[in-house]
């Protein structure tokens, strides 16, 4: 961890996928640590590197703000990523409530 107290791309763990998710709209993805040093450094901090992959227009709006997450960030418990992953689900089933197809 830098002196900023962001996490870098070399302190994910290197053995298992690093999923993203969005509490506003249904963008997620899942990257490997190797992928991700590739493309943006090992020295890249962590939510510089969200920012990017999610490419979310509401990045700079602060009244509506992005709500794209690391969900196996490190330092997150599986508690944690239960309660993101619920809070992303919530999101998506609310969207499909307002917005339903057909």
């Amino acid at each position: 961890m830098p002196r900023s107290g962001a996490y870098l791309v070399s302190d994910l763990p290197a053995d298992q996928l690093c999923r993203i998710a969005c509490r506003k709209c249904d963008r997620r993805g899942a990257y490997r640590r190797d992928t991700l040093a590739a493309r943006f450094g090992a020295d890249a901090v962590l939510p510089d590197v969200l920012a990017r992959l999610a490419a979310c227009s509401r990045r700079g709006d602060f009244s509506n703000p992005c709500g794209a997450v690391w969900i196996d960030a490190p330092g997150h418990t599986p508690k944690s990523q239960a309660a993101l992953l619920a809070a992303v689900e919530a999101g998506r089933k609310a969207r499909a409530r307002e917005n339903p197809a057909g």
